[in-house]
């Protein structure tokens, strides 16, 4: 009862955001990319190499707000991705503004 309540008021939230834009921008993942496991990775390796960049992208997996990432640079010889979150049933809008970022890029 408590996670759907906060999926409600996350996607309230959300919602009230977008009533002012066409979009959200933010970045993809909160980290660098880490280093490639090695070849003979443990699972406990393998885990923490996947795991720290959802902290940006999760809240829309529960909320269902469609989102996009397209490539916006680099950051030490590292691609950097920026995340696009838009209004339900809007997709259009974010492939548009997408294909502009990727073209700038």
């Amino acid at each position: 009862a408590k996670a759907t309540r906060l999926r409600t008021a996350a996607k309230e939230t959300y919602d009230r955001a977008m009533d002012q834009v066409d979009a959200i921008l933010m970045p993809t993942t909160p980290v660098t990319a880490p280093e490639l496991p090695s070849a003979d990775a443990g699972l406990s390796e393998l885990y923490a190499a996947g795991g720290g960049g959802i902290g940006n992208t999760m809240q829309f997996d529960v909320t269902g707000h469609p989102a996009l990432s397209v490539p916006c640079g680099q950051s030490d010889g590292l691609p950097v991705g920026c995340m696009l979150i838009g209004r339900y049933w809007n997709e259009s809008v974010l492939y548009r503004l997408g294909a502009v970022i990727e073209a700038a890029h």
